[in-house]
């Protein structure tokens, strides 16, 4: 696991998602498991190894596993992590928090994060809830160290309003994930030398494409061709020192890869040169 290569490194590590925290992109960065559906499993993984530092956004799909289980958040105050689900306390946390689950005090449907579209309009009629943006700011303030650290942020909800071609949807999540990413931009700026910020997806979802208005240009019509993923390529931007080294058609199974050899570690993967 990449995050494996940061501990490694001596880096702090964080996993953020607007979906569950045991979903399947969040469990790819500290779990090992058969099946993405061992939702408990994967969980137990994450709370009781020694990769993560900073968990947030969503919460657990099985918190108490199969019901003869130990409950997740016993586990977690078990082995040192520090519960925050309040915006107060989320919005508080440092880099004297210590190992923090941060589980969102709104939490919607498939114990994830709201929509955008949804936290937009309660935020309109008044109500005080946390975007993605907070959640990635949060985490930069606990995991800031002079040793570094890595952070995977998940707009997870993306893929799920492409599934749903749900094209205003699919809209409001891709500008909280750029809300997210511009929080990490920023403290790039403060950092220009040691911060690497690379920005992907795993796959496209729905097929999605605009065709001319020849009516109203400025309003082009929007077409999904599936309701499943495609095989499309996606795109990796890369921003900071060693972002020459993602330029170009390359592996996903390179990216994890060519960050190691950046972090001046042994590779288990060949590179893209």
């Amino acid at each position: 696991l990449i995050t494996e290569y940061a501990k490694e490194a001596g880096k702090k590590v964080g996993v953020i998602t607007s979906v569950s925290l045991d979903h399947a992109t969040p469990a790819a960065y500290y779990a090992k498991a058969p099946s993405r559906k061992q939702y408990y499993d994967i969980a137990v993984q994450g709370l009781t190894g020694t990769t993560l530092d900073y968990l947030g956004g969503g919460s657990f799909l099985k918190p108490d596993g199969d019901g003869t289980q130990e409950n997740l958040f016993e586990l977690a105050a078990e082995n040192g992590w520090t519960l925050a689900n309040t915006n107060e306390a989320i919005r508080a946390l440092n880099a004297d928090s210590g190992r923090v689950l941060a589980i969102d005090p709104n939490i919607a449907d498939s114990e994830a994060l709201n929509y955008e579209i949804d936290r937009v309009r309660k935020e309109e009629a008044g109500e005080d809830i946390l975007a993605l943006a907070d959640y990635v700011k949060a985490g930069i303030d606990v995991l800031d160290n002079e040793n570094g650290f890595f952070m995977m942020c998940e707009g997870g909800k993306i893929d799920w309003s492409g599934h749903a071609n749900d094209a205003a949807t699919s809209i409001h999540e891709t500008i909280a994930f750029s809300d997210a990413v511009q929080v990490a931009i920023d403290f790039a700026a403060e950092h220009p030398e040691e911060t690497l910020i690379l920005v992907t997806g795993d796959h496209e979802t729905g097929g999605l494409y605009c065709a001319p208005n020849y009516r109203d240009p400025q309003r082009p019509f929007i077409h999904y061709t599936t309701q499943s993923h495609t095989g499309a390529p996606v795109p990796v931007f890369a921003f900071g020192p060693g972002s020459d080294r993602f330029s170009g058609v390359i592996e996903n199974i390179a990216i994890p890869s060519t960050m190691a050899e950046l972090w001046k570690l042994p590779l288990h993967r060949p590179v893209v040169k």
